[in-house]
């Protein structure tokens, strides 16, 4: 199996379909046109994984994406997005359509005594990120997470 081997994945932002494609670093979602960071996918194992708990974190079942999130960093043993993934879900945050202007704002659902730049799952996220790009998204929606 080749690695960044193209797949469709749930969108973790709005649940539309994710184009993944050899190489590329980012994928725009289809429906919200939200470009994020890329996940390797390895294996059709590996990407019905992230299909799967991307569909869970969207559905606000965080325990249930977790755990499909924690299978996959078992799997690849450094998966940047598999670790932002476990991120949400310990945080609960979930992105919400905002009616007015059309875009998608996140939302917590999980208070935490740790902040989340002190996240060891995130400061993992951001030593194995693919790119400067992955590292810079993870960066700036954990700042947001962070003032909510």
């Amino acid at each position: 199996m080749e690695v960044g081997r193209p797949m469709i994945i749930t969108c973790r932002i709005c649940g539309g379909d994710l184009h993944t494609h050899a190489g590329a670093i980012s994928s725009q979602c289809n429906n919200c046109r939200t470009p994020q960071p890329q996940p390797i996918i390895t294996s059709e194992n590996i990407g019905t994984l992230f299909d799967k708990a991307n569909r869970y974190l969207w559905a606000y079942e965080f325990d249930i994406a977790y755990s499909m999130y924690q299978s996959i960093l078992y799997a690849t043993k450094n998966s940047a997005e598999a670790l932002w993934g476990m991120v949400l879900c310990i945080y609960g945050v979930v992105y919400e359509k905002d009616p007015r202007t059309g875009g998608y704002n996140l939302y917590c659902y999980r208070a935490q005594s740790t902040p989340i730049l002190h996240n060891a799952f995130y400061l993992a996220a951001l030593d194995n990120a693919s790119s400067s790009y992955a590292r810079r998204f993870y960066e700036e929606h954990a700042k947001v997470i962070n003032n909510i």
